[in-house]
């Protein structure tokens, strides 16, 4: 049953009963399979890896199971009819003329195998990729038949051609590498004089990512409309004889889609299969895995999507034209960058280091600033943030008291691991309308304020802790409210425009009250004057159900009530 015939050269396994067939272990000439005779179907496996043929390969009818195998063939390889070649991991090398898959012959591949042509391809049946890579190894070469790749690749040292039969359809759906040299373009064509080829590279059913790598082309009818741009570099083109290839090298548009994990520098995790380069536009969109840089970038547009991440992780970032981190995205730093770029109208921008740093590496200006790194930042000059500051873990430290710091949105420091040390400098809330909150985490030294002034027209409101002021207390704004949490102002507190609302809790201020303007609305609580200080009234009101007191915590304490015109007090 396992006998074979000779004929001249050819070593010809043509079984007499459909039986699996071991091919010996021996170097050929040419070689044909064939179970037309074995009444069934028949499988070829070789005894031994490589199987060695130093002329043409022909699979007649049954299936050649080359699985982890190597199959090295110096001439063709066939593929008839009825023939089938599987291989899973192995390598299928051919150096011949041309491989030819017939009529309803197969090709396939169950792995991350490998085909190597020297000489033409052409596909009349069934070729399956898998996840297996073809290299065109050979000179100039012509692909035929309709053909899906995987990884397709093909890269000359001399000037050479890949011609693309106008009439099928050519897509790859991974890794795509067409590469000439300097002066040796790789001249990628139609096999029409006239008439354009589909060649595309698309994301597969495998969702892996794509990945391009274009160099020294020279480009001629090849259209890629169904697939993601092309962007080769150092590269050349027939006039408007090309669709959806960027030749002329402008800035392309990416997208990040971390098909591939976070590696900025992985092409496989970008929607055109390439890195970004510094001409190139960015997007970042909200992913389940976020981009981190690995070394430095710079493009000249990037635009951050709400929910959307992009961390630097000590790398430095620079954006040349326009950087748009819409609300709700975030840059996240360490620290240690200098070179990074600060949206102060949207956005936020994150913090994460765990050493000690003397300043704000992005600069003093941001719209929502965010610590959320064990490390500890010292400020170099004022700081501004435009909306939203929130030390989630972490130490701030405002150095000096010529230091303020504006806060146009929302402050929240962690109870258990935020820091703000306020030394002798001055908070200022000042959002326009609407309510911006304090959340200070405590009363401790690591939560309290020193000086703090609110200039905003908006409403300043406490949340969930009690506020502890060491300085000056200054209302010149919109409503204060205390939202019955209680108060503690060492300093001097001054209202002169609104309403200070205490509600239903103690505020105690320790340092005298000046009335200047606005409404001192007592609630249901009570405010302490005590000991040394000094109530001042020259304009505004008094209301509530609460009470005022003055008491003194020393024996022959005294009070000093300054009252110019006639003050209102009020009970509802």
């Amino acid at each position: 049953n396992n006998a074979f015939t000779t004929t001249g050269s050819t070593i010809i396994y043509k079984p007499a009963s459909a039986s699996p067939t071991t091919i010996g272990n021996v170097t050929y000439n040419h070689l044909t399979l064939d179970d037309s005779a074995s009444g069934g179907s028949v499988t070829f496996t070789p005894a031994a890896t490589p199987l060695t043929v130093g002329g043409d390969l022909t699979v007649i009818d049954g299936t050649l199971s080359m699985t982890t195998n190597t199959a090295n063939v110096t001439g063709s390889l066939v593929i008839q009819t009825a023939g089938t070649l599987s291989a899973s991991t192995g390598t299928i090398d051919v150096n011949g003329s041309s491989l030819n898959i017939n009529g309803s012959g197969i090709l396939s591949f169950s792995g991350a195998g490998n085909l190597n042509l020297y000489g033409n391809f052409t596909n009349q049946g069934t070729f399956t990729p898998n996840t297996s890579t073809v290299t065109l190894d050979g000179l100039s070469q012509t692909l035929s038949g309709t053909t899906g790749f995987y990884n397709l690749t093909k890269i000359v040292t001399a000037a050479r051609t890949l011609t693309l039969q106008d009439t099928a359809t050519f897509t790859v759906t991974n890794n795509l590498v067409l590469k000439g040299t300097a002066g040796n373009l790789l001249t990628v064509t139609s096999s029409d004089s006239t008439e354009k080829v589909d060649f595309d590279l698309v994301d597969g059913a495998e969702n892996d990512g794509i990945s391009q790598d274009l160099n020294y082309l020279h480009v001629i009818r090849i259209d890629s409309a169904s697939g993601v741009q092309m962007n080769p570099l150092n590269s050349t083109e027939v006039a408007s004889s090309n669709v959806n290839w960027n030749i002329t090298g402008a800035g392309a548009s990416l997208s990040w889609d971390g098909d591939q994990g976070t590696n900025w520098n992985n092409p496989s995790n970008w929607s055109l299969g390439f890195v970004p380069r510094s001409g190139d536009t960015v997007t970042i969109p909200d992913t389940s895995l976020d981009p981190t840089l690995f070394s430095t970038v710079t493009v000249t547009n990037l635009t951050i999507y709400p929910s959307g991440k992009l961390i630097l992780n000590g790398n430095n970032l620079t954006v040349s034209t326009t950087y748009d981190n819409e609300n709700g995205g975030t840059l996240s730093l360490t620290g240690t960058e200098t070179t990074i770029p600060v949206d102060t109208n949207s956005g936020t921008t994150e913090y994460t280091g765990t050493g000690t740093y003397s300043e704000l590496s992005g600069g003093n200006a941001y719209y929502n600033l965010t610590l959320n790194g064990s490390g500890s930042w010292t400020l170099d000059a004022p700081l501004v943030v435009n909306n939203d500051l929130t030390i989630t873990k972490g130490s701030l430290n405002i150095y000096s008291n010529d230091r303020t710091i504006t806060v146009g949105g929302n402050w929240f420091n962690d109870v258990t691991n935020g820091n703000f040390i306020s030394q002798s400098g001055t908070v200022i809330f000042n959002k326009a309308t609407g309510t911006q909150t304090i959340n200070s985490g405590g009363t401790d030294a690591n939560h309290d304020f020193n000086h703090m002034s609110h200039s905003g027209a908006g409403t300043l409101q406490l949340l969930t802790n009690a506020l502890q002021v060491n300085g000056n207390l200054t209302n010149s704004g919109g409503k204060f409210d205390a939202f019955g949490l209680a108060s503690t102002v060492t300093g001097l507190t001054t209202l002169s425009s609104d309403t200070y609302l205490s509600s239903s809790a103690i505020q105690t201020f320790n340092g005298g009250l000046t009335l200047s303007g606005g409404t001192l609305n007592t609630g249901t609580g009570s405010v302490s004057i005590v000991n040394s200080g000094n109530w001042t009234y020259t304009s505004g009101s008094v209301t509530g159900t609460g009470t005022i007191e003055f008491r003194t915590t020393a024996a022959g304490g005294n009070f000093n009530i300054d009252i110019t015109g006639t003050p209102t007090f009020s009970q509802p």
